[in-house]
């Protein structure tokens, strides 16, 4: 005798384990986001910790030179500062601001589905 899932499908197959062929679907778009995101991301921050030989001469720090020197640097010392300070109160303000409404709409209304 013959066992009987030995001839399903493919389809079949996927299914019993709870994987649905139309996933499938999804790879050429991970292919694509990996290809135009996560690889050249990836390869930046490799980049950064590839200092020249010249920048670990006038900076020090070995690896790190490049972020001591992007640091170090007065005006962009600076542009931190200011981008904290008004980021800051910024989201805090939304968080104040939100966390009430989030709080009313938590309960049940008429057409939320609930």
């Amino acid at each position: 005798m013959t066992d009987g899932r030995a001839t399903a499908s493919l389809r079949h197959r996927l299914a019993e384990r709870g994987i649905d062929p139309t996933l499938l679907l999804l790879v050429p778009g991970l292919v694509v986001a990996v290809a135009l995101f996560v690889y050249p991301f990836s390869y930046g921050i490799g980049l950064t910790v590839q200092p020249t030989a010249a920048m670990q001469e006038q900076w020090g720090g070995g690896i790190l030179a490049n972020y001591v020197a992007f640091f170090r640097d007065p005006f962009v010392f600076d542009s931190i500062g200011l981008t904290m300070r008004l980021a800051l109160p910024a989201a805090l303000f939304n968080v104040l601001a939100s966390v009430p409404v989030a709080m009313v709409l938590r309960h049940r209304f008429r057409g939320s589905g609930c």
